[in-house]
């Protein structure tokens, strides 16, 4: 982060990006609103500060806040020209199922490891090749699977996009498709358990592989039409409320993980088999439902494609 902004302020000094970025609003000019804007900010902070200690009032903030940025989206594509308007309703559109998307991909985070943790089988060495290998991969090392294969395949995924001409909804699709077929996989892997409900560590790599395809499918794609499809003068709003369809699909996330939540309660103790079917019930439900809307998308294929003017 640190490197990328001293980058930007270098070549910010060499002129390089010209007028390109300057802000177009001459009220800016004026000190008074720089003002407001920088006390506006530095208030903002408490405010944050109680809506993390108060979770359950922050959900329902952001969601009053999403609505409401939708509704602010619509409104103002109702006063532009009709072209525009129906490349803002595009943008709604593939907003909405982004949210299901990035709901089901943020599980990494959350499910995921705690799966992870109890029911894969992190042993990759045994016997005398423990003294020449680590035994065991820890939980948290998993996280580092997806950025390897986006490290790996995002070149590859740039030509294909060079080389197949593939509109944006079909894109989408794609993702939601692939999402699915991740989940699948580990359903699909929890019938080769062992008798303790360990599940083979290859199974959560493909499905990593998978949920991985499915982001190249859909996260540079969707920031390259926002900018692209946005009226000039609400192009940053639109990419906020962009970004805030990856928060919105956290809280949703969190809805999702109460199904997996798994309590020892007493003298019960789940068990990893126990724990295993929980898993694998969600894991199946969250497959059939993102391929369903993946199907679903479809017949939005033609009327996005019109309306986003592609090809």
């Amino acid at each position: 982060m640190l490197l990328g902004l001293l980058i930007f302020s270098f070549a910010n000094l060499k002129k390089v990006f010209e007028q390109h970025g300057l802000p177009t609003n001459e009220l800016w000019e004026k000190p008074s609103i720089r003002t407001l804007v920088i006390i506006g900010i530095i208030m903002l902070a408490p405010l944050f500060a109680f809506m993390i200690k108060n979770t359950t009032l922050s959900s329902y903030a952001f969601m009053a806040i999403a609505l409401g940025a939708f509704l602010y989206l619509f409104m103002s594509a109702m006063k532009e020209k009709l072209e525009d308007q129906k490349k803002i309703l595009a943008i709604m559109v593939l907003f909405s199922f982004t949210i299901l998307f990035w709901t089901f991909f943020e599980l990494a985070g959350s499910v995921l490891t705690l799966y992870t943790e109890r029911n894969i089988d992190r042993t990759i060495a045994n016997g005398w090749l423990q003294s020449i290998f680590c035994a065991q991969i820890s939980t948290s090392e998993f996280q580092s699977i997806n950025p390897f294969f986006i490290i790996l395949l995002a070149p590859l995924f740039s030509k294909l996009w060079n080389r197949w001409d593939l509109s944006t909804g079909l894109k989408f699709s794609l993702a939601l498709f692939q999402m699915g077929i991740g989940f699948l996989v580990l359903v699909w892997g929890s019938t080769f358990a062992d008798s303790k409900g360990l599940v083979p560590l290859i199974f959560m790599v493909a499905a990593y592989f998978f949920h991985t395809t499915s982001e190249l499918c859909l996260s540079p794609i969707g920031l390259s039409i926002v900018t692209k499809l946005s009226p000039p003068k609400i192009v940053s709003t639109v990419m906020g409320i962009w970004w805030m369809s990856v928060s919105f699909a956290g809280i949703l996330g969190g809805k999702i993980g109460a199904f997996t939540s798994i309590e020892n309660t007493g003298n019960k103790i789940v068990t990893k088999a126990e724990s295993l079917a929980i898993y694998t019930n969600t894991f199946q439900w969250i497959a059939l439902t993102a391929i369903a809307s993946g199907v679903l998308l479809l017949f939005f294929v033609k009327p996005l494609k019109r309306w986003m003017q592609e090809g």
